[in-house]
């Protein structure tokens, strides 16, 4: 059987999104994916198929997909559990390498299979983190990050295989730890690529890869969501954020935000109560 695939590109919630597995599987067509994700299959029966590929759904069951992977869920009735989309930058500012180990560079999907005691606790996060995805309370990232990070520590308990990284995926890992720490002071693919000992083109080339994005694309997104995070968080002006994140040229920092971002910073900063009180 053969589907038309489709391209799933950048939206505003590409950082994080978490979904019931009914809803995902009325609303998410077959995709080329760009950006990682995890099925957690309380109850339910089908058919998952990847790169062509197909698997048997399970009960009880974690599915962890990749970036460039092709992706069809074909379900035999009512579903139960969840669907998460999330960037790499998501998974890095978890602060867990396992979320890399567990995600990266598979040709196919992991599945991790938990037991009952296991399954209460994953439920419950997940509920968690549905309620702070929908509602945009104080600190919504923050937290998303947080729960995801407990998530992964409770599914690492049942994953039953010594993971390492490749080569490639820890070039991306130690890519990320870099722009964790010097994205205010290194803002070009170059000074990633010098301090790696490898080109720019490759450290592109494998960071889109793995990750489905570019490591300029990351570097830029890095300091969209900071400055929307300072935006929100703080009562600074475009000015003293622009400074505090290395733009000395306001001019420029406001060209950058809209630029990668879609919106000019004055009318982001504008919504901001409305998307608090969403």
């Amino acid at each position: 059987m053969y589907f038309k695939y489709q391209d799933m590109g950048t939206s505003t919630n590409s950082q994080f999104e978490i979904h019931t597995l009914e809803w995902f599987s009325k609303n998410q067509p077959a995709a080329k994916l760009s950006a990682y994700e995890i099925l957690w299959v309380k109850r339910g029966t089908g058919i998952l198929q990847v790169n062509l590929q197909e698997s048997e759904i399970r009960d009880q069951t974690i599915y962890c997909l990749r970036p460039g992977q092709l992706r069809k869920l074909n379900t035999m009735g009512r579903m139960e559990g969840y669907y998460l989309s999330l960037s790499a930058d998501f998974l890095y500012l978890a602060e867990t390498t396992l979320s890399f180990s567990l995600l990266s560079d598979q040709n196919q999907p992991l599945q991790i299979a938990i037991d009952e005691e296991t399954q209460n606790e994953v439920e419950e996060i997940l509920i968690k983190m549905r309620k702070e995805f929908v509602n945009y309370f104080s600190f919504r990232l923050e937290i998303l990050q947080g729960l995801f990070k407990i998530f992964l520590l409770y599914t690492s308990r049942k994953f039953p295989y010594t993971i390492t990284f490749t080569k490639d995926a820890e070039l991306l890992r130690r890519f990320m730890q870099l722009l964790h720490e010097h994205f205010i002071t290194k803002k070009m693919v170059t000074d990633y690529a010098d301090a790696l000992n490898v080109t720019p083109s490759y450290l592109n080339q494998v960071v889109k890869k793995i990750s489905g994005y570019t490591a300029s694309y990351h570097i830029q997104q890095y300091l969209v969501t900071e400055a929307k995070k300072q935006a929100i968080y703080s009562n600074r002006s475009m000015k003293e954020i622009a400074y505090a994140l290395g733009f000395n040229d306001m001019a420029h920092f406001s060209k950058f935000f809209k630029n990668n971002s879609g919106v000019n910073f004055t009318n982001f900063k504008k919504g901001i109560p409305l998307m608090i009180q969403h």
